[in-house]
């Protein structure tokens, strides 16, 4: 490319991994990482931490350890309009807009203490989709399991939201207390 550009008359391979080696910017061991900013951080993660690290000796006590969540569009979009491909000096571009095409949004739970994850797919990523999602996959695997008590860890995401999840937890706990569960 620098010979084509007319940077260089000619370049060996060898030379430019030589400068590559020598740069602090290497985009091929690129990693990512997220961090909190919130100081209070450990403190919060603690309980959820703790109920991890005990999570197979919980389930043996009858109470079972669930990380739920979703993820949303699952299946393939089209874009309104056709991506630009990149040119000599310019970067390829590719439209923000998009056209659903059956996408749907996957709900999913993962058992801690076994890794065994349960789920169900829902037009839409709402509060009421989380709901039948408990109804209807969770609470019949915790009936099956014979557990007597439910710890749902949650982030706060709009689909279970702190003050929409508290009803949520009480209508589910009705129905668990049928099989005198209880739901945290």
């Amino acid at each position: 490319m620098l010979v084509s550009l007319g940077v260089v008359a000619a370049i060996a391979t060898t030379t430019v991994w030589r400068w590559m080696r020598a740069e602090p910017l290497k985009p091929w061991r690129l990693r990512f990482w997220q961090r909190s900013r919130d100081p209070q951080f450990l403190e919060r993660a603690k309980p959820v931490l703790e109920l991890y690290a005990q999570a197979s000796a919980l389930l043996q006590q009858g109470i079972w350890v669930v990380c739920a969540d979703e993820k949303t569009s699952i299946q393939a979009r089209e874009g309104v309009d056709e991506p630009r491909p990149a040119l000599p000096g310019r970067l390829g571009q590719v439209a923000a807009r998009y056209w659903r095409r059956g996408a749907l949004n996957l709900f999913a739970a993962l058992s801690v203490a076994d890794g065994k994850v349960a789920g169900c797919c829902c037009p839409r990523k709402r509060f009421s989709d989380f709901q039948v999602f408990v109804h209807t996959v969770l609470v019949p695997e915790a009936l099956r399991r014979g557990v007597r008590e439910i710890r749902l860890v949650l982030d706060n995401g709009q689909t279970h939201a702190p003050k929409q999840v508290e009803r949520i937890l009480s209508i589910i706990a009705g129905v668990a207390a049928d099989s005198r569960a209880k739901v945290w």
